[in-house]
């Protein structure tokens, strides 16, 4: 989504199982000029998680998790 490059992630795998870190960066735009923090329904972008199943969300099958999730 437009706001992918306010996020930096990264996975670690082992076998079959991964882990994956998604942190936001770059999120002042975001922050009504630091007035509040941003909530994740600011955000338009999504990872892109492959073949893996993702625990956890609303639709574990997608090929894309929201990160607004």
């Amino acid at each position: 989504g437009p706001h992918r490059d306010h996020f930096i992630a990264f996975a670690r795998r082992q076998g079959r199982d991964a882990a994956v870190v998604v942190v936001t960066r770059w999120f002042a735009p975001f922050t009504d000029s630091g007035r509040h923090w941003p909530g994740p329904e600011n955000y338009d972008a999504a990872l892109n998680v492959g073949d893996y199943a993702a625990e956890g969300f609303a639709d574990a099958d997608a090929a894309q998790l929201r990160l607004s999730d």
